[in-house]
């Protein structure tokens, strides 16, 4: 209704302005110089109309032409995605199964399309280590960096992960400590930080790691607690070769594990070794008082104590709970030897080869044999000691 209104209303419109400019059709005139343009006026009405219907077409062409410009490059970018995306998941099966040359060419043709190129560059970086080429694998890490400086925590793990598995220490441990400083608390960064620790030795820097491990639940509690003996047989394994004393290790040893076999063995094997026998004696004897031990039995019986026939009298009251036990034996004959008990001494050994005919129990029984000038004896000892 409203749109035949309007119709009507332009048909009067237009047939009034036919009868005005019937009556009077005007004259529109232009004039420049010596030219001169006249015209009707209608005709001049026409013309605009005309040449504004020509000027609209001309702008909507023009807005035609940019959209469809638009939509081909919108096109051409989706078809280049789709290649992209076809190049990177063929390199990541080309990764996974081995081929590492083929692989890297793929990732990196797909990574200058690619809505996530730090995918391809990381990858890329793990095809190239495994064939050796390290320059390469430097260059994609540092690439993907600056196209997703977002990611440096993933780029940093993945050369620290790189460079350890090359035994490139000393760059992994700079690597990791950079990232410890960025995030303390990154479990990953912590556990690989470990694993650099154990690989180049360094046992103060893994005990200082410890308490993170455990807060962060790294290592689980036991497996912790493992990591810390370790660490301390490590300390122990270094004081001859490095500028730190005996005292200062043990020390460091909480009291939680004074009593662990693992250090304390090493401990005592020091002491003897610096001659320290008083101290070696006390601390053996004390952790003896509440764990039996035949490996620190027999260390006791290697320390040569100032006054040994207390020390034979202090180990045969053991007697009566490890009569039984070899490595007690061994000890008292050992003992007994210095001593000069050699009746006594040569008791004990023969008393423990029949519980445990050992090697080093028929070789010190050889060695009293000829102290004692028994040289048959001692060569059927020496024979024996082979055999076993």
């Amino acid at each position: 209704m409203i749109k035949f209104i309007i119709y009507l209303l332009l048909l009067i419109l237009a047939v009034w302005a036919g009868v005005k400019i019937a009556v009077d059709p005007g004259f529109a005139i232009f004039a420049y110089q010596h030219w001169t343009v006249e015209m009707p006026l209608w005709f001049f009405g026409l013309a605009l109309v005309v040449l504004f219907l020509l000027v609209y077409m001309l702008i909507a062409f023009l807005k035609g032409t940019s959209r469809v410009s638009k939509h081909i490059k919108m096109l051409n970018k989706q078809h280049k995605l789709a290649i992209a995306h076809r190049k990177t998941s063929k390199g990541l099966l080309e990764l996974a199964e081995g081929n590492w040359e083929q692989a890297e060419k793929l990732l990196i043709k797909g990574a200058s399309y690619s809505a996530q190129p730090l995918i391809n560059y990381l990858a890329a970086a793990r095809a190239a280590h495994e064939q050796s080429a390290y320059e390469r694998r430097d260059e994609y890490l540092r690439v993907a960096h600056e196209t997703t400086p977002d990611a440096k925590i993933a780029v940093g793990l993945t050369q620290a992960e790189l460079q350890i598995s090359h035994q490139q220490l000393e760059h992994s441990l700079a690597t990791l400590r950079h990232l410890q400083n960025m995030v303390p608390q990154q479990a990953y960064v912590l556990k690989l930080l470990k694993d650099v620790y154990e690989q180049l030795g360094d046992w103060q820097a893994l005990l200082e790691l410890l308490p993170e491990l455990g807060k962060r639940k790294v290592v689980k509690p036991e497996a912790l607690k493992q990591l810390e003996i370790k660490a301390y047989q490590g300390l122990f394994g270094k004081v001859n070769g490095l500028q730190i004393t005996l005292d200062k290790v043990w020390d460091q040893v909480p009291k939680r594990l004074r009593r662990e076999k693992a250090i304390l063995i090493p401990y005592v094997k020091h002491l003897l070794s610096d001659k320290d026998y008083v101290t070696a004696e006390a601390v053996v004897r004390d952790v003896l008082k509440h764990a039996w031990d035949g490996e620190l039995v027999a260390l006791y019986g290697e320390t040569k104590f100032a006054e040994p026939d207390k020390q034979l009298a202090y180990a045969e009251a053991w007697l009566k709970s490890h009569g039984n036990s070899p490595a007690l034996l061994l000890c008292l004959a050992r003992l007994a030897k210095r001593c000069q008990l050699w009746g006594k001494a040569k008791d004990y050994l023969q008393t423990s080869i029949s519980i445990d005919a050992t090697r080093e129990t028929y070789a010190e029984l050889a060695n009293l044999y000829e102290e004692l000038g028994e040289t048959d004896n001692a060569l059927q000892a020496y024979r024996d000691a082979l055999a076993s």
